[in-house]
C-alpha cells in the first residue's frame, strides 16, 4: 500500500510539474546537456541495446516467455500479476502521451522510429514493472533483510540504467524517466495489491 501511494504521490507531483513547467525545466535542461557530453561509442551502443531490450516488441516476447514459464510451474497468479501490470502499463503510457503531448528532446526528433511523445517514458515504466514484477516472482528468494537490500539496489540500478540510456540516446528529458518509472512502481504494486485483496476476499467468501 505505502509503495503505491508513495508512486502515485511521485507521478501525480512530476506530472503537475512538468504541465506546469515549474522546477522540472531547469533539472531536464541539466541532464540534457549532461548526457549530451557523454555521448561517445561505447555509451551510445549500450544505449541502443537497453532500449532494444526494453521496447514494446521485445518485451511482448520475453513476457511470453516468463508467463509460458510461470503456467508450467502452475504459478497462475503470478502469470496473472505479471501480464496484467504489463498490459496496464502499457496503455496507461500509450493513453498519457496522447492526452500530454510532451514533445521530445529535439537531439531524438530526427529518428523516425520515435515518433511518439516523450512523457511519461514507457521505457522507463516497462523497466520498473519488470524489475519489480521479477523480484515478486521470486520472493520467496529474498527472505532476509540483506537480500531484500540487495533486491532494491538490483531494481534501483536497472531502472536508473535502463532511464539513462534514454537520455543518453537524446529521446527523453530527465522529468519523463522519473514520471515513467513513478507509474510502472505504482502499476506493478497496484495490480499486486489488488490481487491480493481479491484473493483475501475470495477467501472469505468461500468460507462463508
Amino acid at each position: 500500500m505505502s509503495l503505491f501511494i508513495f508512486s502515485l504521490i511521485v507521478f501525480s507531483l512530476v506530472t503537475a510539474g512538468v504541465l506546469r513547467g515549474l522546477f522540472f525545466d531547469g533539472i531536464d535542461a541539466y541532464f540534457y546537456s549532461f548526457f549530451d557530453g557523454l555521448s561517445s561509442g561505447f555509451i551510445l551502443n549500450t544505449s541502443n541495446l537497453m532500449s532494444f531490450l526494453f521496447d514494446d516488441y521485445s518485451m511482448i516476447i520475453i513476457g511470453a516467455i516468463i508467463a509460458l514459464i510461470l503456467f508450467t510451474k502452475n504459478r497462475f497468479s503470478d502469470a496473472f500479476i505479471y501480464l496484467s501490470a504489463m498490459g496496464i502499463s502499457s496503455l496507461l503510457v500509450k493513453y498519457m502521451k496522447g492526452l500530454f503531448m510532451i514533445p521530445r528532446p529535439l537531439a531524438g526528433s530526427y529518428l523516425m522510429d520515435q515518433i511518439s511523445y516523450s512523457f511519461p517514458s514507457g521505457h522507463a515504466t516497462t523497466a520498473a514493472v519488470f524489475f519489480i514484477l521479477i523480484f515478486y516472482i521470486f520472493r520467496k528468494y529474498f527472505d532476509s533483510k540483506k537480500r531484500r537490500a540487495l533486491a532494491i539496489i538490483i531494481i534501483s540500478v536497472g531502472i536508473l540504467t535502463v532511464g539513462a540510456s534514454r537520455m543518453a540516446l537524446g529521446l527523453h528529458w530527465f522529468s519523463d524517466i522519473v514520471g515513467g518509472a513513478a507509474l510502472g512502481i505504482m502499476c506493478a504494486s497496484g495490480v499486486i495489491m489488488a490481487f491480493k485483496k481479491a484473493k483475501i476476499t475470495g477467501s472469505r467468501i468461500y468460507k462463508t
